[in-house]
Parts: structure tokens; C-alpha cells; sequence
């Protein structure tokens, strides 16, 4: 009957190895698994960022690129240059209005 219980036990034993060399490798898988979807997860995230800041930096450039082609005309110059600087044509004249004072 002791060999019989020897046996048992080493059934189990051998059993209990089994088992837990197999929960081992399904951690080790799981472990593998979820890290590369944590760290696609983080990176499609920061793809997102960089591709909402392209399409405000290609925004910020059309506008900027509109101003310069209005500034491109020889009458757009000279109206900045008149509102801006106040800039005068040889012989002409400026007058700045002071407000009244208090």
C-alpha cells in the first residue's frame, strides 16, 4: 500500500509541475501580449497629437501664406506702410488729431 501511495503523490507531483509550468508560460504570454498594446495604445496616442498639430501648423501656413500674397501688391504695401508707419510720398503731408485735452 506504500508503494501505491508513492505513486499517487508522484502523480500528483508530476501533475502539480505540469500545471505550473503551464500557468507560468500563459503569464509569460499574457505578459508579452500586453505590453506591445500598451505601447501601440501610447503611440497611436501620440500619433493623434502630431497629426492634429500638422493640420494647425498647415492652417497657421495657408493663412500666413494668403498675408503674403496680399502684401505682394504694390497698393497693399504702400496702405500698411500709410496705417502703419505713417509713411508719406515726397511733397505729401501728415497730420496726426491729438484728442482734446481732459
Amino acid at each position: 500500500m506504500a508503494d501505491n501511495d508513492q505513486s499517487v503523490w508522484g502523480l500528483w507531483a508530476r501533475r502539480g509541475f505540469w500545471l505550473l509550468a503551464a500557468s507560468a508560460l500563459l503569464a509569460l504570454m499574457v505578459t508579452l501580449g500586453v505590453l506591445p498594446v500598451r505601447t501601440w495604445m501610447h503611440q497611436q496616442a501620440e500619433l493623434d497629437r502630431a497629426t492634429e498639430r500638422l493640420e494647425e501648423l498647415q492652417d497657421d501656413y495657408l493663412a500666413l501664406e494668403k498675408k503674403v500674397s496680399l502684401l505682394d501688391s504694390d497698393e497693399e504695401i504702400e496702405r500698411q506702410a500709410r496705417a502703419n508707419y505713417d509713411y508719406v510720398f515726397p511733397g505729401e503731408e501728415s497730420y496726426r488729431i491729438l484728442p482734446p485735452a481732459e
